[in-house]
């Protein structure tokens, strides 16, 4: 893991020791999906929300599937979802992604404004951890690839 990044359960707040979460966890949801009847496989996906409004500090949004937001999230607000994030504004605050366990969800926002925290699947950097200046402000995409956080530009072309 790269500096500023550890695995973690989500909790309110982390403590210093860091927990792994099994290697073969990717592995074993998708040998339980397999297993699983169609009908049953299709009810695993929640309803998408949107949220139209900036959220201010203190506030919190938790989706049980995606989750849209299209105004800027401050510094103290956090967006939690069990799928992907879309966020069609600054991010500021805190956004956590597949947050039990989805390794496979992303966080795509607009621009990524010295954001406190972003996490997928527990895994975390937190603000401390500076962007390279090509990032700053710029679309990107975050996700989860060998237990390591990736933000990258998102290429809109």
């Amino acid at each position: 893991m790269g500096p500023g990044q550890s695995c973690l359960p989500l909790v309110e707040e982390h403590d210093s020791d860091a927990v792994k979460p099994p290697r073969d966890q990717a592995q074993s949801c998708a040998q339980a999906l397999e297993h699983m009847p169609r009908r049953a496989i299709s009810g695993l996906h929640a309803a998408t929300q949107m949220i139209d409004k900036p959220l201010r500090s203190g506030q919190r949004v938790y989706a049980h599937g995606d989750l849209i937001v299209l105004a800027p999230v401050s510094h103290g607000a956090e967006i939690i979802a069990e799928g992907h994030i879309h966020l069609y504004a600054p991010l500021r605050g805190r956004a956590l992604a597949g947050v039990h366990g989805n390794c496979a969800a992303r966080i795509f926002c607009a621009s990524l404004e010295g954001a406190e925290l972003i996490s997928i699947a527990g895994v975390y950097r937190t603000g401390e951890t500076r962007l390279s200046a090509h990032l700053l402000g710029q679309p990107v995409q975050v996700r989860l690839f060998e237990e390591q956080l990736i933000v990258e530009a998102l290429n809109l072309n």
